[in-house]
């Protein structure tokens, strides 16, 4: 599904909007560089932390993708020589964390669940806790997705002691491509 992808491309570029600290930061080389709009109730800056935290009722958007979640916690490099009380506008990002319940839709594709992190060292995504992919009537289920950046390879799994990952795909439910 496109949607895990997806979920990684919202993820980096929800970060570089809030490191741009303005309500709708354009993103250069990013999904055509379509803006990246973020509300929430609350935004706070820790110069200590180097982290930018929005918290409640959390909405990231870009183009057709959306990302929904509780809190949305960017991680940021010290920016050697910088002013510790600056906004962050250059600092290399580090990670971004979404607690949920994290719902990301696009178009008609739709992944939940309860975390999602983004690493950049790692190159990964990994969304978890009661994952759930859905496009049409194709519904993909299981505990933990990781999506590695660089292979395009994604890996969903059970939890121990849980229900085994399932899947249910519908002939003729998946629209045409383009």
């Amino acid at each position: 599904m496109k949607i895990v992808a997806a979920l990684a491309l919202l993820f980096a570029l929800g970060a570089a909007g809030a490191r741009a600290a303005t309500p709708t930061p354009v993103l250069p080389g990013g999904a055509g560089g379509q803006p990246v709009s973020i509300s929430a109730d609350r935004l706070d800056y820790s110069a200590k932390d180097h982290q930018a935290i929005y918290a409640g009722s959390v909405v990231a958007k870009q183009g057709d993708a959306t990302l929904d979640c509780s809190r949305l916690v960017v991680t940021f490099a010290a920016q050697a020589g910088a002013d510790p009380g600056a906004p962050p506008t250059s600092g290399a990002l580090v990670s971004i964390e979404a607690t949920g319940p994290v719902t990301l839709t696009q178009k008609d594709e739709r992944a939940t669940g309860d975390h999602g992190v983004y690493d950049r060292a790692a190159g990964t995504v990994t969304l978890s806790g009661h994952v759930r992919l859905s496009q049409g009537g194709n519904v993909t289920t299981g505990d933990t997705l990781v999506y590695a950046l660089a292979s395009g390879r994604a890996t969903l799994t059970a939890a121990r002691g849980g229900p085994r990952v399932g899947a249910v795909f519908l002939p003729g439910s998946t629209p045409p491509k383009r």
